[in-house]
């Protein structure tokens, strides 16, 4: 057994001890929500995100502290009510991804302004004390925040893709610390990895998207296409996900496929599935939701039921369930109850085994700044813990292509090794927020 391997080991053995001293939370009960509310400390305007790792049944998720100049890892194990905390100091982490034992993340000092890519094994920094291995990007980047990254692996490693704020994508070798940005006239909202490629898209208009595939084993190898639809109301955004399969990364079962979602002017989300090898369209579908003006927050491929499931928002502030993929002509929504001082402000949603989390924050109260994790429950329209709302599934034919699309210019940059430093904090523990 390798020396990670054994770490993980340990640190969940011992986790799991913890756990069952305090009392286990069974997910295959009729629980619908729990919560952390971490020192009443979490700053409700950052979009938290959760993780399950692997398959060893950990965790993870991000948040920062109510003065958003500290980031915060939290990490617990199924079917206990204890949680881990690390804390990374001085330094603003926005976007992170797990890779074969490690977590590797994006974000900037709060002091400095400078951005940094980094990454540790989730064993070591929980355990303690620790020293994390970053990166620091040119300083043409000051200004910019880096919005979303992704790993995978190569012959001799892994790379780094990355996404800012405005108008730029990063090809990020760490082995041999360079960087290739990518400029575009438009901003990015979502990038993923499939099979073969790395794929970005971007709001280009209130009806038109653009996608990028990259080659992953050549990366200066992409095509461009812009896509369009029928028009949206004015700040709405698309997201790209990858269609669901077997495996991570390497061995979806659709290959190169994603799904495409964006919320119409007329009420009703618009899922397009397309072939990244081709840039043709496979299918296109459209859920009208009966309900009013909304966003589509996330969206994520659920791999053990090969699914697409979807979050969204209302403009009254509901959160709202589905899963658009495989399609049907009727599907169910389901709206977890608000708490009665607060209501829910779902930001991520991820699949684990039998269950998926939603994490997000409680707001309306000064004293409920938690993040909540949802089981499966929340998908059972007889709990007394949801509310249900039917939903109307049809065959659509409104997205298109338009045309090929290029970036503006292409930088190559050497980046400069450098670390930050982590404290493990006292262990907290979960809390019910509904049981049926």
């Amino acid at each position: 057994m390798s020396k990670l391997k054994q770490s993980l080991f340990f640190a969940a053995l011992l986790l799991l001890v913890i756990g069952v001293a305090h009392g286990q939370i069974s997910y295959t009960g009729a629980v619908s929500a729990q919560k952390l509310n971490y020192f009443n400390n979490i700053n409700t305007t950052f979009s938290s995100k959760t993780i399950c790792a692997d398959d060893v049944g950990i965790v993870i998720t991000l948040a920062h502290d109510s003065s958003n100049q500290n980031s915060f890892f939290m990490l617990t194990l199924e079917g206990t009510n204890t949680i881990q905390v690390a804390e990374v100091q001085n330094f603003l982490i926005t976007d992170f991804d797990i890779f074969q034992g490690l977590i590797i993340f994006c974000g900037k000092q709060s002091s400095t302004d400078t951005n940094f890519i980094g990454f540790i094994d989730y064993a070591s920094l929980f355990a303690g004390s620790a020293t994390i291995n970053t990166l620091k990007l040119p300083i043409d980047f000051y200004g910019l925040n880096l919005t979303k990254i992704r790993a995978y692996p190569t012959v001799d490693g892994f790379k780094i893709a990355a996404i800012t704020n405005r108008c730029s994508f990063l090809d990020i070798d760490w082995v041999n610390q360079t960087v290739d940005i990518f400029f575009n006239d438009y901003h990015f909202n979502d990038l993923i990895v499939t099979e073969d490629y790395v794929s970005v898209l971007g709001t280009v208009s209130n009806s038109q998207c653009m996608v990028y595939i990259h080659n992953k084993n050549n990366m200066q190898n992409y095509t461009g296409q812009i896509f369009g639809t029928q028009e949206r109301y004015l700040f709405s955004k698309y997201l790209i996900e990858e269609m669901p399969g077997n495996g991570i990364y390497e061995n979806f079962v659709n290959g190169n496929q994603a799904i495409i979602g964006v919320v119409n002017d007329d009420l009703t989300d618009e899922f397009a599935i397309i072939d990244l090898n081709t840039l043709n369209i496979i299918d296109d579908f459209i859920v009208d939701s009966g309900l009013l003006r909304h966003t589509i927050n996330d969206l994520c491929h659920d791999n053990d039921n090969q699914m697409i499931h979807c979050l969204s928002r209302d403009t009254i502030f509901k959160d709202y369930i589905y899963q658009p993929y495989p399609y049907m002509d009727t599907l169910t929504a389901v709206f977890p109850l608000y708490n009665w001082q607060l209501y829910y402000n779902l930001r991520t949603i991820t699949p684990h085994n039998e269950y998926f989390i939603a994490s997000g924050h409680g707001i309306g109260n000064a004293n409920n700044n938690a993040v909540y994790w949802f089981d499966k429950q929340v998908l059972n329209s007889s709990s007394s813990c949801v509310t249900t709302k039917p939903l109307t599934e049809k065959i659509g034919s409104s997205f298109h292509p338009i045309g090929s699309y290029f970036y503006s210019n292409i930088l190559f940059y050497p980046l400069e090794q450098s670390s930050v430093q982590s404290i493990v904090l006292p262990d907290d523990f979960y809390s019910y927020d509904c049981k049926d």
